[in-house]
C-alpha cells in the first residue's frame, strides 16, 4: 500500500471522514488549546507586551484613532478589538489564555481536519516548536494564523477571503503572505 503525500491545497476536495474521526478531530483540539493555555504563560517571553494590550488595548485603540483611520489600520485594529473584548470578560493573564486556548484550538482543529488519512502526520505537526511557539511565545502571530488557516482552508469563498484578508489586522506580518494567495487567484 503506496503512503499517501501530505497535501494541503486548499483547492482541493476534502476526502470524506467519518464522524467518529471529527469528533476526535474537535476533541484533540480543544485538548491542544487547554493544553497550552494550562502552561505557566506568564513565564514565556513578551508577557509584560501581551498583559499590557489585555489591560490597555482601549486605550492604545483610542490613540491611534487620534492620528486617523489609516493609524488605526496600520497597528493591528483586530488584534486589540480582540484584547478589549477578552478584557472586558476577565483579568488580562485570563485574556492571555484565551487567545491561547482559541488561536491552538482553531488551528488544530482546521488542519487535522484536512486529511483523515494524514492525521497521525497532521498531529505530530502540532507538536513541532516552530508550531508550538506560535501559539505560547508569539500570540499576535497565533491568532494571526489561526484566522488566515481557517480562512485558506474554509469552502465559502466570502468566508475564505473576508479571514484571510483579516489575518493582517492581527498580525502586520501576513501583509506579505497575502500576495502569494492572491496572485495566483486572478
Amino acid at each position: 500500500m503506496r503512503p499517501t503525500a501530505l497535501n494541503l491545497d486548499a483547492n482541493r476536495r476534502r476526502p470524506k471522514s467519518s464522524l467518529v474521526y471529527r469528533v476526535a478531530t474537535f476533541v484533540v483540539s480543544i485538548a491542544y488549546g487547554g493544553m497550552l493555555q494550562a502552561l505557566p504563560v506568564m513565564q514565556f517571553k513578551d508577557r509584560a507586551n501581551y498583559l499590557n494590550y489585555a489591560e490597555n488595548s482601549g486605550e492604545i485603540l483610542s490613540a491611534y484613532a487620534q492620528d486617523g483611520f489609516l493609524t488605526i489600520l496600520a497597528n493591528e485594529p483586530i488584534w486589540l478589538i480582540v484584547n478589549i473584548l477578552l478584557g472586558a470578560l476577565g483579568n488580562p493573564e485570563w485574556t492571555i489564555r484565551a487567545v491561547i486556548f482559541v488561536s491552538a484550538s482553531v488551528f488544530s482543529y482546521v488542519l487535522l481536519r484536512q486529511d483523515p488519512r494524514n492525521g497521525f502526520w497532521l498531529a505530530l505537526m502540532l507538536l513541532m516548536p516552530q508550531i508550538l511557539k506560535n501559539f505560547i511565545t508569539h500570540l499576535r502571530q497565533g491568532l494571526g494564523i489561526a484566522i488566515f488557516f481557517a480562512g485558506y482552508f474554509s469552502t465559502g469563498n466570502i468566508r475564505k477571503w473576508l479571514l484571510m484578508v483579516s489575518a493582517p489586522f492581527v498580525h502586520a506580518s501576513f501583509v506579505f503572505v497575502l500576495p502569494f494567495v492572491i496572485l495566483p487567484n486572478v
